[in-house]
């Protein structure tokens, strides 16, 4: 509601008037530049994004018409990553080539777990007609509720992913500690689909394109071999620095040739969010399967809105590590409800900020917040007591020497604003 004596300045149309091409509006180029796509497709026209429904063109040098790196005349003899256990190798590749494979990260037991589990969690989906199919894939979202593997996936337990310590490691040095999920999915390129357009994960902060290191990593494990036929992963290698040395705004120039991954079951790959990549074109007769797993800094906003979507048990029986990865600890810049987790420290386990006890209290329907009041209202208030208030009583009784291990080596996040 505008108020009677309100100034002419503060009105709509005012303001309106004062937005035109010529104000003074300092940021718009930037933020309106669409960069770094708009330079790399023009710069690239081979990486243009195709027509839905238009068919695929062989034959004339579009990107997706590739093949694996060793076989491919410009990267063959160029070095690119193979399937490595040595972790120093793989710090060199993930740098160098913004990927990194690791041999055997699942066992061929673990893989056949969760390819059964995948798979018959897709087809069901088809059948209930619960997926939005892209061009290129069959996209099986919010894993985390569809089966204890998929789950032990997401925690990086050794049971079902005997390389998760190693991956975990890697992700922890490259991005810092307390990162979390940010969307995981199956990802089934299905019979005839098109290629993905090129992309970048990390786009949330384009148009600033930062060198220095990524604020997110996609995780990828092989649930079977693929290569260039049935639609493995498209990628430019080096390409995360190639557009990121383009700086903020900037113009990305001519890129190398895209290729496709080729691994074997079992393997892992490990991506900078900055790498150019897709789902390849499959030309096989059956549905290819990648299960994705992309992780980023804490305070980024997630793809999958893990508070509503997960599963009360799957909360409930959560790991604290989990819990924390799935974005219900707080601290004081990211996910404070109702005033509560400002002294937390974000990290797995601490009281002081786990926020979980909201989510079930909202999926049990008595989720009470703090709403309007006055001081007189409390006199005589006798309704359920708010789920605050609750949560901070359950965090004053965790244990001086639990909390304890929990603040251990951690600054305290006030810090971060004084």
């Amino acid at each position: 509601m505008t108020a009677r004596n309100t100034p002419v300045e503060f009105t709509a149309e005012h303001i309106e008037q004062q937005c035109g091409e010529d104000a003074y509006t300092p940021h718009r180029p930037l933020l309106e530049c669409g960069e770094p796509y708009k330079s790399l497709f023009t710069n690239n026209p081979s990486m243009a994004p195709l027509t839905p429904g238009d068919p695929l063109e062989w034959g004339k040098g579009l990107y997706f018409d590739t093949t694996v790196g060793r076989k491919h005349p410009y990267w063959k003899d160029k070095g690119l990553p193979a399937p490595s256990k040595n972790i120093q190798q793989l710090r060199r590749d993930l740098d160098e080539w913004g990927y990194c494979l690791v041999e055997d990260g699942m066992s061929p037991e673990q893989v056949d777990v969760v390819y059964t589990r995948i798979d018959e969690q897709a087809a069901a989906e088809r059948k209930a007609e619960v997926n939005e199919f892209s061009n290129a894939l069959q996209p099986m979202w919010a894993i985390q509720n569809k089966g204890d593997c998929l789950v032990k996936v997401l925690d990086f337990d050794p049971e079902v992913v005997q390389a998760g310590l190693l991956v975990e490691q890697i992700i922890t040095e490259t991005i810092g500690e307390n990162w979390t999920h940010y969307a995981a999915l199956a990802l089934l390129a299905y019979p005839g689909c098109h290629p993905q357009v090129l992309h970048q994960d990390q786009t949330f902060p384009h148009p600033w394109m930062i060198q220095e290191a990524p604020l997110l990593m996609n995780v990828l494990y092989l649930m079977e071999d693929v290569n260039e036929v049935n639609g493995g992963t498209l990628i430019v290698p080096g390409s995360h620095k190639l557009i990121q040395a383009a700086g903020t705004g900037g113009q990305v120039g001519e890129l190398p040739p895209a290729i496709n991954v080729e691994g074997t079951a079992g393997t892992i790959m490990i991506t900078d969010g900055r790498l150019l990549h897709g789902t390849g074109a499959n030309r096989s007769d059956k549905y290819r399967m990648v299960l994705s797993n992309t992780v980023t800094k804490s305070w980024a906003r997630p793809q999958e809105n893990y508070f509503i979507e997960t599963k009360p048990e799957v909360l409930k029986n959560a790991s604290p590590k989990l819990l924390q990865r799935l974005g219900f600890q707080a601290k004081i810049n990211e996910n404070i409800t109702d005033g509560f987790g400002a002294m937390g420290t974000g990290a797995a386990g601490d009281a002081k900020g786990a926020t979980v006890e909201f989510a079930l209290a909202l999926h049990r329907g008595n989720f009470v917040r703090v709403e309007e009041m006055t001081a007189e209202m409390i006199d005589n208030y006798d309704g359920p007591e708010w789920t605050v208030k609750k949560v901070r009583q359950q965090a004053s009784v965790v244990s001086h020497k639990e909390q304890a291990k929990v603040d251990s080596g951690k600054n305290n996040n006030l810090a971060e604003f004084m």
